[in-house]
């Protein structure tokens, strides 16, 4: 059996490869010469080569033929170069330090030593403390970030520190330091929880830096540390009864504005006041604005329905809007706007963010009451909001109403609260 295996194996004469083509079919010619095989990039035969000529050197930065420099675009930059920014000395901090602020920090000038320092330098840490303790005042007192960052920023450089950056958001402040380009850089950051308006306050930190930045006072960091201790332990020039009256007061000239009378701004300042009192009881317990917004809403358009149940002459829409009106929040509002269109766009969408917010929570308690007002039968009239009344007598006293309540509740310095109204 294993013969039978062996002798039909192929001798090794007799193998074939698989690329041998079978017996049958013809077999092209051999090359004659190995010279005759062309590359594919040849010229094809009956087709002249061009002559070689010899080409001109040029060089990269010559223009094309088809270039007109008189018919050019203009340049970006012009003949006699971009103007640096100039930082005169006489003017004010705010304007030199947000012009420092948008400069690389390879660019901008040496710092001028305004404050005294050990002969050791600042002490880097405290002095990034009290920056960012007065950064922390101004925004939770509804500063513009650009203002904050200027204030920190001009605090570091009167103290020495030129390497700084500050950088301010909605909630978070954070300031780094690096001494050089080989030294490793100090970053110090605090968040604000709280914030709410004081401009008597925000007077006070603005007056601390001034006197920091200026040449003419002399203001350690002891001193300025004791400042800002009491700055911080000062209490609001008014208490928190004065702030629901002056939410009364706001409301019920508002009311009048829009064509109210005495009853009507009577009901109006009710409304605010009951729901000014009910968002502290929110607020003290912990409860997010949006909720403290929207149960505040609900006293003014209640008052406004109990009106129209009882069938009593005067204007239920006046009520509800007068009531409102206390509720705006314009200062964030115009915060944002502000931090928009100075460049500091995750700021100003925060903030316009958090508007929106409390205005869908008034949206919210309104639309709750006027839900409730329906179902007991209450005849709503929403034309009435559109009727215009003009009585300018009465206009203008309730405007001056609107003014005095605005300066209370953004907590004016007392003695400047009559000259505002007037």
């Amino acid at each position: 059996m294993t013969e039978d295996a062996d002798d039909r194996k192929p001798q090794s004469d007799e193998a074939r490869s698989a690329f041998t083509p079978p017996q049958g079919v013809p077999q092209a010619p051999p090359a004659e010469n190995e010279s005759q095989i062309t590359s594919e990039f040849a010229l094809p035969e009956g087709l002249a080569a061009p002559p070689a000529g010899e080409e001109a050197e040029r060089s990269a930065f010559t223009p094309p033929a088809t270039y007109d420099a008189r018919s050019a675009p203009p340049a970006f930059t012009p003949a006699q170069g971009i103007p640096m920014v100039r930082l005169a000395k006489n003017s004010p901090w705010q304007d030199r330090m947000r012009a420092m602020i948008r400069l690389p920090v390879a660019e901008r000038p040496a710092p001028d030593l305004t404050q005294k320092t050990d002969d050791a330098g600042p002490a880097v840490p405290r002095v990034l403390d009290l920056t960012l303790r007065i950064g922390e005042l101004l925004l939770a007192g509804g500063e513009g970030a650009e203002d904050v960052e200027a204030a920190m920023f001009a605090v570091c450089r009167s103290y020495g520190l030129d390497r700084c950056e500050p950088n301010v958001t909605f909630t978070l402040l954070s300031i780094s330091y690096q001494p050089s380009l080989v030294d490793d850089p100090l970053t110090a950051s605090r968040t604000v929880r709280r914030r709410g308006t004081d401009y008597t306050r925000l007077a006070a930190v603005f007056r601390l830096v001034d006197d920091i930045s200026s040449d003419d006072a002399d203001v350690s960091l002891e001193e300025a540390y004791r400042r800002l201790a009491e700055i911080r332990r000062n209490r609001h020039p008014f208490d928190t009864w004065a702030l629901t009256l002056a939410a009364g007061l706001l409301a019920g000239g508002a009311s009048m504005l829009v064509g109210g009378g005495i009853p009507v701004f009577v009901a109006a300042a009710l409304g605010a006041i009951l729901g000014d009192r009910m968002a502290w009881v929110f607020a003290g317990r912990g409860l997010p604005e949006f909720y403290q917004f929207a149960v505040a809403a609900m006293p003014p358009a209640a008052i406004g329905i109990a009106l129209q149940l009882a069938h009593v002459e005067v204007r239920a829409s006046a009520v509800i809007t007068g009531g409102l009106f206390a509720l705006l929040p314009g200062r964030a509002l115009v915060a944002g706007v502000q931090d928009g269109l100075t460049g500091y766009y995750i700021t100003a969408a925060a903030r316009l963010l958090e508007v929106m917010y409390l205005f869908v929570g008034i949206v919210v308690g309104v639309l709750v009451m006027l839900y409730v007002g329906v179902q007991l039968g209450a005849q709503l009239q929403p034309r009435e909001a559109l009727l215009s009344v003009e009585r300018p007598p009465i206009q203008i006293i309730a405007a001056m109403a609107l003014t005095l309540a605005f300066a209370v509740l953004l907590q004016q310095e007392r003695s400047t609260v009559l000259l505002v109204t007037l």
